[in-house]
């Protein structure tokens, strides 16, 4: 993938203020790439190969070998920006350490520093701000030992995690992207390493691809990824760093600026520092800063012409900082690019090109003869002008044949336009077709029945135990027979007991003595029973009772004997609420058993969800409310139902709700909906289910064809790319002359733009 296709697109060289290099550094190597100033803004004009370097101590020799690949190219170019790894730097400036290597390497090669970049920082800045609208973007860098996560958020890093490398890529992915903290996980990855080769890269995310990710919950619908190279690393420092550093150089900034995204930080070039002398110092209104660092004076530079009172450079190397190394060398007055100069052999000429027919060097001990006698000079003199002539008339009717048959091929490579929007998709199984305007998705029900048990302890408690059993004697005070009925309560204070059977009692007699007359009253024995278990209905004997509702001058009673038998204890036994919790977690996990079953036999490209309707079709308990047991078993079948769609079904939704959001004369990237949904949350019924979709595309702006080919017609190559370049509309373009031999004789559109095919594509 290539951001911009800058290196394509050659520039005038009378348009370009000022070139800057940008020098990236990573652990093993460095790569160098010249940018320039081209109407206000930046442009990467140059990218090198990269450089390897194994100590500290040799990285000036690689950058030394990175600037001699470019050149003329970078005749005049002295100010550097660098991009540095984060292990180099602090939240506030470059560790000493590394400073010191900077230091030398800038003054060994007579280089300005104007600042340094994080490159991570950069191209998390670069990709928002150029590539993606979305809000959250997810980075996954390939080490050698190791993987490194980034979440970043509008540009800014949200969250980083490091996993240990395996020979297991998924499972230590899976690792990582489980500790991120936002889940769902965006839609959109990209994959970049400076230590591994590309064609790893590509492996790495085919293997992701190829992984059946619906498994993890990780993602709602598969990323798209995209491999980030070195290249991509350096345009992002070129362009997202050479814009802070245009901002900071040519337009002072209000110090109470809010902060950008990515911080160009100022190289601090105090004399102990990199080794340069101070300029005298800016007025307090002159001071700029970036980023909301302040600035050095000396950072910044004027970019117009230096007045002839301005002999001395902006910089100037302070020979007492030196370090030995470099002391013993010849000074260098300026960093020159030049082209190797070879000597070519001299090969003598054969004497038919002389004027003698006997070679003129008389040491010679075979003289050279002519090849052709004297009187044929003037025949081969005419020969060779007719030739000539005839070769210039033949290249002139070449070259004219070639003017008029030309034709240009122009392939445009256009920009394109994120967009998005959020809808709630109402799902429906009982209309024909989707309802694309109304945003309701025709769905299909499946059902699927799941049969299994769970056991749970019981937590209820009962009091059991014996009821105090015992005969007592009923006296019937009164002259009639009386029948007491079964079931008739005895109380003795608040001691409750009744009669086990019906018993009739006599009446009561009168007997004459000689002291008078004795009552005697009518007596019979009955067994009773307490009304409550335990030990407190356990009475003595010659306890008084009273029988029934009646007075105690018409029935009582007496026991004999003592009451005894009365016991209880606490047992555990099945609550209400045992059958009611066991029965919700069992009904839960056969939801889910159901949903995976379900789910797991869909083709590729259907989706499930569940519609919240369920219905239990059997279930039995191992034990009754208030049964003495410790543990409950419940077995449960349960049916379950759920809807199925296709991703594809979603599609003419996604198109009706983007294509409103495309202005008139764009064309909607029908290829790169993507559609990113889940359950609603608020669902209540099958009725009222909807999914919660982000719909995301990107979409081709107006273009005019017919005012491009206008501008380009009878324009030379390098004119027309410019034009092109310049364009809003375009993010790359080639043209090509047909037939071949055309670009090097005429290099030039022709003037009948029909003879002008031009064809236009996105990526």
């Amino acid at each position: 993938m290539q951001f911009a296709n800058v290196l394509a697109q050659k520039i005038s060289s009378s348009e370009i203020v000022e070139k800057y290099f940008t020098c990236l550094i990573e652990d093993s190597f460095v790569t160098l790439a010249i940018w320039g100033v081209v109407n206000g803004r930046p442009k990467v004009l140059s990218i090198g190969t990269p450089k390897e370097w194994l100590e500290l101590i040799s990285l000036s020799d690689a950058v030394e070998l990175g600037l001699e690949e470019f050149h003329e190219e970078a005749e005049g170019v002295t100010k550097v920006l660098f991009s540095l790894p984060q292990e180099w730097v602090t939240p506030a400036d470059i560790k000493p350490e590394y400073k010191e290597v900077l230091k030398k390497i800038t003054q060994k090669l007579v280089l300005h520093p104007v600042g340094f970049v994080v490159t991570l920082e950069a191209l998390f800045h670069f990709i928002f701000q150029f590539k993606t609208s979305a809000a959250l973007t997810l980075y996954l860098q390939v080490c050698a030992n190791e993987y490194r996560l980034f979440l970043t958020e509008h540009g800014q890093l949200l969250q980083k995690e490091t996993m240990g490398r395996s020979d297991k890529f998924v499972d230590d992915l899976i690792e990582g992207l489980s500790r991120l903290e936002k889940q769902p996980l965006p839609a959109q990855m990209y994959f970049f390493s400076f230590e591994v080769p590309m064609d790893q890269l590509e492996q790495d995310k085919q293997t992701f691809l190829a992984h059946d990710w619906d498994t993890t919950k990780l993602f709602h619908h598969l990323p798209s990824i995209d491999i980030l190279s070195r290249s991509d690393m350096v345009e992002a420092a070129c362009i997202a760093g050479g814009s802070e550093t245009l901002h900071t150089e040519l337009t002072p900034v209000d110090t109470h600026q809010e902060s950008s995204v990515v911080a160009v930080k100022p190289v601090h070039t105090e004399d102990t520092d990199f080794g340069f002398t101070a300029m005298d110092q800016p007025t307090e209104s002159a001071k700029v800063s970036s980023f909301g660092i302040p600035m050095p004076s000396k950072v910044v530079k004027s970019m117009e012409p230096p007045t002839s009172a301005e002999v001395e450079p902006e910089y100037a190397i302070d020979e007492s900082v030196i370090d030995a190394e470099y002391a013993e060398q010849p000074a260098k007055a300026a960093f020159k690019f030049k082209l190797p100069k070879f000597k070519l052999p001299v090969f003598a000429l054969p004497a038919v090109f002389s004027r003698s027919s006997i070679a003129s060097d008389p040491s010679a001990e075979t003289p050279t003869r002519r090849l052709f006698p004297r009187k044929n000079t003037r025949t081969i003199g005419i020969l060779g002008v007719v030739v000539g002539g005839f070769l210039l008339v033949m290249a002139a009717g070449v070259y004219g044949w070639v003017v008029i048959q030309r034709v240009a091929n122009v392939e445009i490579i256009l920009k394109t336009i994120p967009v998005s929007v959020d809808a709630k998709v109402a799902l429906n199984p009982n209309i024909p077709v989707t309802d694309a305007e109304k945003k309701v998705l025709k769905v299909s029900i499946v059902n699927k029945e799941e049969t299994d048990n769970q056991e749970t302890s019981t937590h209820g408690s009962k009091i059991i135990g014996e009821n105090a059993k015992g005969t007592v004697t009923i006296l019937n005070k009164t002259t009639s027979l009386k029948t007491i009925a079964k079931g008739t309560e005895i109380k003795s204070g608040t001691k409750l007991f009744f009669t086990d059977q019906d018993v009739t009692v006599a009446s009561a007699s009168t007997q004459e003595n000689d002291n008078g007359q004795t009552v005697q009253y009518g007596k019979k024995d009955v067994s009773v029973t307490a009304k409550e278990i335990g030990a407190e209905s356990n009475l003595d004997k010659d306890t008084d009772f009273s029988v029934g509702n009646f007075g105690k001058d018409t029935y009582t009673a007496r026991n004999d004997k003592a009451i005894a038998g009365g016991s209880s204890r606490e047992i555990q036994a099945v609550s209400k609420e045992d059958q009611q919790k066991l029965e919700t977690d069992l009904k839960k996990s056969l939801m889910k058993k159901a949903e995976s079953e379900m789910k797991s036999g869909l083709a590729s490209g259907d989706y499930l969800v569940l519609s919240g309707k369920s219905q239990v079709k059997k279930e039995t308990f191992s034990a009754k409310v208030g049964e003495e047991t410790e543990k409950l078993t419940l077995t449960m079948t349960l049916s379950v139902e759920a809807y199925t769609y296709k991703s594809s079904d979603l599609q003419p939704i996604a198109r009706e709700q983007l294509a409103g959001l495309v202005p008139d004369g764009g064309a909607l990237i029908e290829n790169k909906i993507s559609i990113l949904s889940k359950e609603s949350q608020n669902a209540t019924s099958s009725a009222s289910l909807t999914l919660d979709a982000t719909l995301t595309s990107e979409y081709v702006p107006p273009t005019n064809s017919e005012a491009w080919l206008d501008d380009i017609k009878g324009k030379t190559l390098e004119q027309a790319r410019q034009i092109l370049s310049e364009k809003a509309e375009i993010k790359s373009s080639t043209i090509h002359l047909s037939p071949g031999i055309a670009e090097f004789l005429v290099a030039r559109l022709p003037d009948d733009k029909k003879k002008i095919t031009l064809k236009k594509k996105v990526e």
